[in-house]
């Protein structure tokens, strides 16, 4: 029963992973109108362009880790790497907090699969923003808190058995 189990689980987790690598390399580097924002400040990182975009400061650790890595990938690529990263980061996340939640591996994996597949990841994903990387942290955060309710819950009922 429990190999049974496992094998079916392995399944799921390979189909969500599969749909997740084909989304991203159909998708990766993609450019859009706030690309060049972006671009603009990793240049400035590399010293090869002295004014930036206002706007894209308040995020510089995705133009900055794409600057660094471009030398080796190019900016565009950089950026598509880094950002597939956090998407799939962010389908872990997913997965872990519909499981947390619901207790169901079934339910977990369907989670994963709308977020693999969602419009706003499709288009922006694996672009050349910073946009992966948010998703992926709101998701890591909601996680989080709701993984430490759940052991103060385990704590306080462990607690209330021993009195």
């Amino acid at each position: 029963m429990k190999v049974t189990s496992t094998i079916s689980n392995n399944r799921k987790t390979l189909l969500v992973l599969v749909v997740s690598l084909v989304e991203i390399m159909l998708n990766i580097g993609r450019v859009c109108p706030d690309s060049a924002r972006y671009v603009g400040l990793s240049l400035f990182f590399l010293g090869k362009q002295s004014e930036y975009s206002q706007t894209v400061v308040m995020r510089p650790a995705i133009p900055w880790m794409a600057a660094m890595s471009s030398p080796i990938l190019g900016m565009q690529l950089s950026y598509g790497f880094i950002n597939a990263l956090f998407w799939l980061g962010g389908v872990f996340v997913t997965y872990r907090l519909t499981k947390l939640l619901l207790e169901d591996e079934t339910q977990a994996t369907f989670a994963a699969l709308l977020y693999t597949t969602s419009r706003p990841l499709l288009d922006y994903g694996a672009a050349v923003l910073t946009d992966s990387a948010g998703y992926f942290f709101v998701g890591l955060i909601v996680y989080l808190t709701f993984m430490r309710e759940k052991k103060r819950e385990k704590k306080r009922s462990t607690l209330s058995m021993a009195y």
